[in-house]
């Protein structure tokens, strides 16, 4: 599963590159992601202590930065369903 960034200027959602399957306790602290595919910024995966299980993310915990970005991705999917 491809880990999400995001960008640190036009704040779009992107794959970061980073891939991660069946994973408890992964942690991700200042971790950048380039270049943004709608405006070539620098972005960040963001920071916190994950569980990749199957298709799913769940974050174990984190700045509330990343609550709310990771809540504007459920957003984001749940519009695309």
């Amino acid at each position: 599963m491809g880990v999400p960034a995001v960008c640190d200027r036009c704040g779009m959602i992107f794959p970061s590159g980073v891939e991660v399957s069946d994973s408890t306790n992964i942690s991700f602290y200042g971790c950048g992601a380039a270049p943004c595919p709608e405006c070539g910024g620098d972005g960040h995966i963001p920071d916190g202590v994950y569980n990749f299980i199957g298709n799913t993310i769940e974050l174990l915990s984190g700045p509330s930065r990343t609550v709310s970005e990771l809540e504007r991705l459920a957003n984001i999917l749940r519009q695309a369903r």
